[in-house]
């Protein structure tokens, strides 16, 4: 039997992780799921969290000109050497088949069912501590209402909303842009002088659209995770069909407003957010 110190929590991003950089790998949403699990387990059995590589390198944000290339190599502070050799010491191990020293967590799994939130708060602060502009993000957030209201408008690689899966309540999708002029208008109810900021990743919204929110703001973070702890201090979150979105709210304290036929107990617990359906 391992001691709790020779125990290592190992989050796997990618299958093809080369130490320095990993190829592939899905977005920043979806990387959290097994870092939260290996967190939590850490807390649970001792031992050890292996600090993983974020940068990697996919062409298809490249390919299809996204605002956010999706590399993460920016996100968190440089890692120590003894933290590298940590992470190449998980993946002997893991090629090694000596199970009993190493906790592995990969995928999707449950999504926020796996989630236990004790360790929500705990998570959180390791995020900010870790993150490579945490002094700017500080000085940010303390500008940010607990009434102001965000809204995240995914386009990307998102499908519209048109199509049969769309109706079927699954994440992916995009939401029209009716909606969101709704969806604020429902937030501004327990909140007329909030602010409004719109966090996108696409490389322009139309002006009439901006007008109809009310929009103060657009998020101009450098960085995705930059974006996702600035939308999680928001007292209301008007969330899009993603993981990125129902992170924000998960790591905040506020609601989320989220699209009626968007099956959100499919991916989230009940009570893991506080929910107005729109």
């Amino acid at each position: 039997m391992a001691t709790d110190r020779a125990l290592l929590h190992f989050p796997v991003l990618s299958r093809a992780d080369f130490l320095f950089f990993r190829l592939l790998g899905p977005g920043l949403g979806n990387l959290l799921f097994p870092m939260y699990r290996a967190f939590q387990a850490q807390r649970l059995e001792g031992g050890q969290l292996v600090f993983p590589q974020f940068f990697q390198w996919k062409p298809g944000p490249w390919l299809r000109r996204e605002k956010d290339a999706r590399a993460y190599g920016d996100l968190f502070r440089h890692r120590t050497p003894q933290e590298v050799l940590l992470h190449a010491k998980a993946v002997a191990l893991r090629l090694s088949g000596h199970a009993e020293r190493l906790r592995v967590q990969e995928g999707l799994g449950r999504h926020f069912h796996d989630l236990d939130a004790a360790h929500q708060a705990t998570f959180k602060q390791w995020l900010v501590d870790h993150y490579r502009h945490r002094e700017a993000l500080m000085q940010e957030l303390a500008s940010i209402s607990a009434q102001d209201i965000c809204v995240h408008i995914r386009r990307g690689d998102f499908a519209a909303a048109t199509t049969a899966a769309a109706q079927q309540g699954t994440m992916n999708y995009q939401i029209p842009d009716e909606w969101y002029v709704d969806a604020v208008r429902v937030a501004r109810q327990s909140a007329p002088g909030a602010r409004v900021r719109v966090f996108t990743d696409a490389h322009t919204l139309e002006p009439a659209l901006m007008a109809a929110l009310g929009a103060d703001e657009v998020d101009a973070s450098p960085n995705a995770l930059h974006s996702m702890l600035r939308m999680s201090a928001h007292g209301t979150i008007v969330t899009s069909r993603s993981s990125f979105s129902l992170w924000a709210a998960y790591l905040g304290s506020g609601q989320a407003i989220v699209h009626r036929d968007f099956d959100l107990g499919r991916y989230m617990p009940d009570h893991a957010i506080r929910v107005i359906r729109c």
